[in-house]
């Protein structure tokens, strides 16, 4: 039951995992900043890296400066993930 549950999420991919084989694009991963855009690009790509060698795609950092910059990113699929800290509120 236990490996069960934790393939779960793996079924949220399933519809888009052929499509993703041969679509060139890369998964963007939206980010808010908490100081500058460099700051972040910094501290975020190692972990761009790592999801880059986990799921063998490539991933992108999308750098946003407010909330509704990272919704309106992810409601136009500009980005497919985001990370929204409460740290910037």
């Amino acid at each position: 039951m236990r490996r069960l549950l934790l393939k779960l999420p793996l079924l949220a991919l399933w519809p888009h995992g052929a499509h993703a084989q041969t679509r060139s694009d890369a998964l963007r991963f939206g980010v808010i900043t908490t100081t500058t855009v460099q700051d972040s690009r910094k501290a975020w790509e190692p972990f761009f890296a790592d999801m880059r060698a986990a799921t063998g795609m490539p991933v992108q950092g999308w750098y946003a400066e407010s909330y509704l910059d990272a919704a309106d990113a992810l409601v136009t699929n500009t980005v497919q993930l985001a990370w929204v800290s409460s740290k910037t509120a």
